[in-house]
C-alpha cells in the first residue's frame, strides 16, 4: 500500500481489516524526512513493513539487475473502482488489450489533435486518478508528450474553497489549453462568472445570458460570432487563464444550459461523450471508434426501439474497450456483462437512451433510478 504520511493514522486504525497488506510505503509531500512525526509513522503492527518513498528510490538506484516482463494482452492492467452510486462501490477489471485496443481507438480520436501539437499544449489534472476518465485521457497525454500539471480542486478557479485571500488560483497560474472536468465543476465557473457580474450592475446577468444565448443559437448551426466573442467572452476566458481550447465532460449528466453557456462563454470546445464535430446540446454524441452501441426494449419503464420519432431503450456498450467484469463479484458480473451469439461482449449500461438520424444519442433516464409505486407507476428520481 502506498500512501501519503497525512493517511498513515488511517491506516493505522484499519490496519487490522486488512490482513494480506505486508508493506506501507509512506510519501512525505515536502520530500524532508524531518517533517514526518513519529505519531504518524509509529504504533504498526511488527508483521507491516514501513517504507519511506525515499528509501524505495535509493534502493531502486542500487539495483542493477532488474528484470523487466512484458504483460499479455488478457492481463489485467488496472483494478479501478466505481463510484458506488448506486451500492456498495465494484472494482472493474481492465486488461492491457482492452487499454490498448479498445480505448486507443476510442480516445486517440479525441486526443490525436492535442498530441500531434503536444508543445503548445497544457493540461491541467485536478481530477482523482481513480477517476477512469481522468486515468485515460492522462495515460494518452504522457504517451503523446503533452504537458501536464496536476491542480486540485480546492484551489481551482477563484472562488475555489480552499483559495488563501490573495493568491492565484491555479487555473490562472498554469494557463492550461485543455482540461477534463465534470458537470458539478462547470456549473460553479458559470455561478463565479454571475457572481462578479451582479457586483457590477443589476442587470449584468440578464445582459450576458442573452448574448449567450444569441451566440448559442448562431453556433449550433455552425457559425461564429466574433464581435461577442472579442467584446464578452475574452473577459471570461481570462476568468480561465486565457488559453483554454478544448474541455472534456464526463462522469455525470451535463445540464444542456450549462454545457451551450459554457461553450458560448468560453468560446471553447466543449466535448461531452468526446464527440468534437456534434454542434447539438444535451446529448452525448455518436459512438466512437472500435465501440459498438444498441438499444434493447425495456417493457416496464415504456421504452422501445420501435417509439417514434426515436428508438428509445437501454443503452449496450460492446466491443474491446468493455471491462472483463468486477472483481470477486461473479453475481454482478454476470448480470452487467454478456456475451452474444457472433463473440461479442456486451456491457448493460442501465442507462435509457434516445438515438437520433445522426446517430447520435441522448441520455434520458436511469433505469436503476426508477421506483414502482404501489399502483405500478414508475416515478423517475433523476427526474
Amino acid at each position: 500500500m502506498i500512501v501519503s504520511c497525512d493517511l498513515m493514522p488511517k491506516i493505522r486504525s484499519l490496519i487490522t481489516k486488512i490482513p494480506t497488506v505486508q508493506t506501507i510505503v509512506y510519501i512525505n509531500p515536502n520530500n524532508l524526512q524531518k517533517d514526518i512525526t513519529s505519531s504518524q509513522v509509529n504504533g504498526f503492527p511488527d508483521n507491516i513493513r514501513l517504507q519511506s518513498l525515499q528509501e524505495v528510490e535509493r534502493t531502486g538506484t542500487q539495483m542493477s539487475d532488474i528484470q523487466f516482463q512484458t504483460p499479455k494482452p488478457e492481463d489485467e492492467f488496472v483494478i479501478m473502482y466505481t463510484s458506488g452510486t448506486t451500492g456498495t462501490p465494484k472494482a472493474a477489471i481492465a486488461t492491457h488489450r482492452q487499454m490498448v485496443d479498445g480505448s486507443a481507438n476510442a480516445v486517440l480520436l479525441v486526443v490525436k489533435d492535442v498530441i500531434q501539437e503536444s508543445r503548445s499544449h497544457i493540461y491541467i489534472a485536478f481530477l482523482p486518478l481513480a477517476h477512469v476518465l481522468e486515468l485515460t485521457i492522462e495515460f494518452f497525454l504522457f504517451y503523446g508528450g503533452v504537458r501536464i500539471g496536476y491542480a486540485s480542486p480546492f484551489t481551482l478557479t477563484d472562488s475555489a474553497p480552499g483559495l488563501v485571500k490573495g493568491q492565484k488560483c491555479d487555473i490562472k497560474l498554469l494557463k492550461p489549453t485543455v482540461m477534463t472536468c465534470v458537470p458539478l465543476v462547470l456549473d460553479r465557473i458559470i455561478k463565479e462568472v454571475h457572481d462578479k457580474l451582479n457586483a457590477r450592475t443589476p442587470v449584468s446577468v440578464d445582459f450576458f445570458t442573452y448574448i449567450m444565448g444569441y451566440k448559442s443559437k448562431w453556433t449550433q448551426k455552425g457559425y461564429d460570432c466574433h464581435i461577442v466573442n472579442n467584446l464578452v467572452c475574452s473577459k471570461v476566458q481570462q476568468q480561465l487563464g486565457g488559453r483554454l481550447q478544448i474541455m472534456i465532460c464526463g462522469g455525470a449528466p451535463l445540464n444542456a444550459t450549462t454545457q451551450a453557456t459554457i461553450k458560448a462563454a468560453l468560446d471553447v470546445i466543449l466535448v461531452q461523450g468526446m464527440d468534437f464535430h456534434d454542434l447539438s446540446y444535451g446529448r452525448v454524441g455518436a459512438p466512437l471508434q472500435g465501440v459498438k452501441v444498441k438499444l434493447i426494449d425495456w417493457d416496464e419503464g415504456g421504452y422501445h426501439r420501435s417509439d417514434q420519432p426515436n428508438p428509445r431503450g437501454e443503452i449496450l456498450i460492446g466491443g474491446d474497450s468493455i471491462v472483463m467484469g468486477y472483481y470477486k463479484l461473479p453475481e454482478q458480473t454476470q448480470e452487467a456483462f454478456k456475451v452474444d451469439d457472433r463473440g461479442v461482449r456486451w456491457f448493460y449500461t442501465g442507462d435509457i437512451g434516445e438515438m437520433f438520424a445522426d446517430g447520435t444519442f441522448k441520455i434520458i433516464d436511469r433505469r436503476k433510478d426508477l421506483l414502482k409505486l404501489q399502483n405500478g407507476e414508475y416515478i423517475s428520481l433523476g427526474k
